[in-house]
């Protein structure tokens, strides 16, 4: 399993998406999980711009982890928005270790942007709420909420590397790839 961070702005998505399709692996997604899953509750506490519950995120992400994780799988499920709060991080690690006798995670990646270049790609999204204070304080937000992650799965000897996430897509992804293979997945 490959976890992908990143901030608003940083491609994330993308670069899971085409490391999934590149691969074989699957692409799990909590943001496109929670938009096509029709629920009037989870829209809106997106849409209030809050978290969805920790216990509702756990939910859903593992109906579908545990339909397609296997003991012996390297790097077969790329995860995308998950964890997002160091409660979910640890229910991460304690489920899959209970489970599967190890927590199979394989890498966590966090592409990094910064500040002034995640300013100027919100700008190109032109959403009224992109403005500079607002980014500010989303990025704050982000970085309270991922750096505690990133320390407790360094603790959990899980590998966590930083991919400079300035340039095309296709250099950010030959980032990612390169680490991939120094860390044995590819």
């Amino acid at each position: 399993m490959i976890i992908i961070f990143g901030s608003a702005g940083s491609g994330k998505s993308t670069q899971g998406e085409i490391l999934a399709e590149k691969h074989g692996w699957k692409w799990v997604s909590s943001g496109r999980m929670f938009r096509s899953s029709g629920d009037a509750e989870i829209e809106a506490i997106i849409n209030r711009g809050e978290l969805v519950p920790d216990e509702i995120v756990n939910y859903m992400i593992f109906t579908i982890l545990d339909e397609i994780i296997t003991k012996d799988e390297k790097g077969g499920v790329v995860l995308d928005g998950y964890p997002r709060r160091i409660e979910q991080a640890k229910y991460l690690v304690q489920h899959n270790t209970k489970l599967y006798g190890q927590h199979n995670i394989n890498l966590a990646v966090m592409i990094d942007v910064n500040k002034d270049e995640v300013l100027e790609r919100m700008k190109l999204r032109g959403r009224d709420d992109d403005t500079p204070e607002e980014i500010e304080k989303r990025l704050s937000i982000y970085h309270a909420a991922i750096d505690p992650i990133l320390e407790y799965f360094t603790e959990q000897n899980i590998p966590v590397v930083h991919i400079n996430g300035v340039g095309s897509i296709e250099e950010i992804h030959e980032r990612i790839e390169t680490e991939l293979i120094k860390q044995g997945i590819i």
